[in-house]
């Protein structure tokens, strides 16, 4: 199966809302959805994202396994990766400022799938998600494509 991680900031949004809605049902890919936002506050990206698109829309848990033909997303508090298509969690690494936890996810997706992983970074602001991915993706997989607003 195709892993399709995506990184965006809060301005990535407006770009990856149209993006889901183009979305097949049935494209046979799993997407996981890692975007910055307060700890403490409730993501309503999961909730946007359903009224967007036909496919499933679910919140990452850890240890599960993702499946295909579904959009997870991530939540704020924690840093993601993903270890064997299954979900792993931990405490941020990192309090650096601005945050890194898309360069991490990207790491791992890399890592874990390999030539079957596939990165989108929609940009706002920041570098978060260009930091390991411009300069190290090429070794490990092929796919890389990076949105910038307008």
């Amino acid at each position: 199966m195709i892993v399709v991680g995506i990184g965006a900031s809060a301005g990535g949004l407006e770009a990856l809302l149209p993006f889901v809605s183009h979305l097949s049902p049935d494209t046979g890919m799993s997407f996981i959805v890692v975007q910055h936002g307060e700890a403490n506050q409730p993501s309503l990206l999961a909730d946007l994202l359903r009224k967007e698109t036909t496919l499933p829309v679910n919140q990452a848990e850890n240890g599960a396994v993702f499946q295909a033909n579904t959009i997870y997303v991530a939540p704020h508090d924690v840093d993601i990766a993903i270890d064997r298509y299954r979900f792993k969690f931990s405490r941020p690494f990192s309090c650096q400022v601005p945050n890194v936890s898309i360069d991490y996810f990207f790491e791992s997706l890399a890592e874990s799938c390999q030539d079957k992983a596939i990165a989108i970074v929609f940009s706002g602001a920041g570098s978060d998600g260009a930091l390991y991915v411009l300069p190290n993706w090429s070794m490990n997989c092929k796919r890389l494509v990076r949105l910038c607003e307008p």
